[in-house]
């Protein structure tokens, strides 16, 4: 269910997640989301918010741990090329949704959503300081590389193509590559 979930947020943010339609693309029953999320609707928002925030997280540290912040790149667009691909540029991220647009009544989500998003930089800036850079600097590079894809995303959607993700990825690398090369007098 939290998949299905994730799947609505993606395409229609916090506001549009009805249980109807996660109970339509999990052909799950309706006894079960009230067994499993005893809090209706918003506990499913809450916790579909936390486990796509957790998934994105990991899927970052493990790419790190192979091979570094190139690593990290290359998974976060391959990712992302995927999920716009198969949603036809209809999916954007659920927790940008959530913290972006809240609907009335739902503003935890937002500050949720904040929270996750400063897992998400740390995730990332710990690639760039296992290369070497300092925190200071890891945190802007993780910021930059954060705030570039996920616009990538947007234009993407806007323009129903992978080009703008395309550009960014590279863009990134070459910024990663820079990094790479400062000493750590320079940071």
């Amino acid at each position: 269910m939290l998949d299905a979930a994730i799947v609505v947020m993606r395409e229609r943010g916090a506001g549009g997640l009805s249980i109807d339609e996660v109970l339509a693309r999990s052909g799950c029953p309706r006894g079960s989301v009230y067994h499993h999320f005893p809090g209706g609707r918003a506990e499913l928002q809450r916790r579909t918010l936390e486990y796509a925030g957790e998934s994105y997280a990991g899927m970052i540290e493990r790419a790190a741990a192979k091979g570094g912040s190139e690593a990290v790149i290359s998974r976060v667009i391959a990712f992302w090329t995927r999920v716009l691909t198969e949603s036809e540029f209809r999916a954007g991220c659920p927790v940008a949704a959530a913290a972006v647009n809240p609907a009335v009544g739902e503003e935890d989500l937002a500050s949720r959503a904040a929270e996750i998003y400063l897992v998400w930089r740390d995730a990332v800036a710990a690639a760039y300081i296992a290369e070497g850079a300092t925190a200071e600097h890891a945190e802007v590079l993780a910021n930059t590389a954060l705030s570039t894809v996920h616009g990538a995303i947007t234009l993407c959607r806007i323009t129903r193509s992978l080009g703008p993700l395309e550009s960014v990825a590279e863009s990134l690398r070459l910024l990663a590559a820079s990094a790479e090369r400062r000493t750590p007098a320079d940071n």
